[in-house]
Parts: structure tokens; sequence; C-alpha cells
């Protein structure tokens, strides 16, 4: 059986590993904790007609940094003989790292809206270009909205509706 003094050195090697991976980078902070379980039985068949399960449980938890980097620990009880108390325990420690990354996809409702500002840039540019260069043709009013109601400026003197 693992002592205390024991248990604390083996979860203090993560943090180490941690600390000396992100020293170096200009940001080494946490964006993400993530744990998992997972368990079952381990079904084993030793070909002279004999069998044996041995159940399995796992708990793992994992930090991802914002530099990419991941680290994280595994520990893995597993029961033999078939439930009477001997069991075994495995402890993991992980150091993940990027290789390589794919180049992030333009995003398409910005690309939408920039087109739409550009069709409604060239619309006012038409409008204008249409009222001050034609004097025959019908004038133009601006309507605004207000706090103390909608305010109308008139061109060339006239308003229309």
């Amino acid at each position: 059986m693992l002592n205390r003094r024991t248990v604390f050195a083996i979860l203090l090697v993560p943090l180490m590993a941690t600390v000396a991976c992100t020293s170096g980078c200009k940001s080494a902070g946490v964006t993400e904790v993530r744990g998992k379980t997972s368990f079952g039985p381990e079904f084993r068949n030793r070909g002279n007609n004999t069998s044996e399960i041995r159940y399995d449980l796992r708990q793992a938890a994992e930090l991802r940094w914002d530099n990419g980097w991941t680290t994280g620990m595994t520990y893995r009880r597993r029961d033999i003989d078939g439930g009477s108390g001997d069991n075994e325990n495995l402890f993991l420690f992980e150091v993940g790292y990027p290789i390589w990354k794919a180049p992030k996809k333009p995003d398409k409702t910005a690309m939408q809206i920039e087109e739409l500002q550009k069709k409604i840039g060239e619309l006012q540019s038409r409008l204008a270009g249409a009222s001050s260069r034609d004097a025959n043709s019908p004038r133009l009013a601006r309507v605004e909205d207000t706090d103390s109601g909608q305010t109308m400026q008139k061109e060339n003197g006239y308003a229309q509706p």
C-alpha cells in the first residue's frame, strides 16, 4: 500500500512537468480541465475451458493549456482473483504537445456581413449620385428617428413621401 508521502509525490510530478513544459512559452494559462471515468469487465479465456473476469476502473484528469499543450494523470485499479480483495494499481502521467494544426477556415458569417456592407455602400453611392445628378428627377427626403420623434430633412426645398 502506498503511504501519503508517495501519493503526494506522485501527484506533484504532473504539476512539475507542466511548469517545465510551459515555462518557456509566452503564456501558460489553463483553458480547460477535463475528467474521464471508464469501467468495465475484462474477460480472459485460457484455452482449457477456464475463464477469468477482471474488473477495471480508470479515473483520469487532463489540463489543456492555451499554448496547445496538455498534461494529465490516469489512475487505474483492476481487481483480480474474482473480487477476493487483490487488486492492481497503476498511475500514468501524460504530456501532450501539438505537432500540426489545421489552418482556420474563414468565418462564413463575417464574409456575408462584409459583402452586404459593400452592397449597401454601393446603393448609397448610387442614390447620392442619382439625386445630385438629375435635377428633373423626383426629390428625396431623409427621415431619421430620434428620441423626440421623426425629423425630415428636405432636399432642394421639397420633400417627397
